[in-house]
């Protein structure tokens, strides 16, 4: 009995993990879709905020900001290492049309990474749940 309970736990931690993902998606999908994309240039890199990842490196971007011709500047909140981005290098910006200060890089494989892996790790949760409950029987 108590087996069949925790599997039905796993497998609804499962079936979440994945709903979970497919949101994730679909909200960043609808952001992109409403938001305005603007083709930055990579000015300097600084060092990361947090000092256990001290090598990585977050990219400070200058763009226009569509319709006003302003030049902004941002440091997106990603640290990576090795670097994406070298000084110089283009990068597409994403901002809400109301509030350009709120930019960040769009990374088409950022975008997509996190939610693919719940749904994979959720769809994995739950096979191993189903697989659980046939060989206990």
């Amino acid at each position: 009995m108590i087996e069949m309970k925790l599997m039905l736990a796993l497998r609804g931690i499962g079936i979440a993990m994945m709903l979970a993902g497919v949101w994730i998606f679909t909200i960043h999908r609808i952001r992109l879709s409403r938001w305005v994309t603007a083709t930055g240039r990579v000015v300097q890199m600084k060092p990361s905020r947090n000092p256990r990842r001290s090598r990585a490196l977050r990219p400070v971007v200058e763009f226009l900001v569509a319709g006003s011709g302003k030049r902004l500047r941002f440091t997106d909140a990603t640290a990576t290492w090795p670097p994406r981005y070298k000084p110089g290098d283009r990068a597409t910006v994403i901002y809400p049309p109301k509030d350009p200060s709120s930019a960040y890089v769009s990374d088409a494989t950022l975008s997509w990474r996190f939610p693919t892996s719940l749904v994979g790790m959720g769809m994995i949760v739950t096979m191993l749940s189903f697989a659980s409950v046939e060989t206990s029987q």
